[in-house]
C-alpha cells in the first residue's frame, strides 16, 4: 500500500485531487500520463485529509502523476 499527502502552497490538504501510479517501464519517457500508460496506471483521489491510498500489490518502481495529466516528479519511486 502506498500512501501519497497531496498539500497546496500553503502546507493544507487537498480532498478530491486524483493521484496515479504508472509502471517506470512504460512511464519513463512519456511525455504526459496519456494512452498504455493511463490504461496500465493505478489511481485514486485524495480523501479529506489529503491522502490517496493506492494498493500495488507486490510493489515495483513507478511514476507519480496528479491532475488530469501532469507529472508529479521525473524521478522513480520504488515500492517494496
Amino acid at each position: 500500500m502506498l500512501e501519497l499527502t497531496v498539500l497546496d502552497g500553503r502546507g493544507r490538504p487537498v480532498p478530491g485531487f486524483s493521484v496515479a501510479v504508472a509502471p517506470w517501464e512504460l512511464a519513463e519517457k512519456a511525455l504526459a500520463p496519456a494512452g498504455d500508460v493511463r490504461k496500465k496506471a493505478v489511481a485514486s483521489r485524495t480523501d479529506d485529509l489529503g491522502v490517496a491510498r493506492l494498493n500495488l500489490g507486490e510493489g515495483g518502481t513507478y511514476r507519480v502523476a496528479g491532475g488530469p495529466g501532469l507529472w508529479l516528479d521525473d524521478a522513480p519511486l520504488t515500492v517494496t
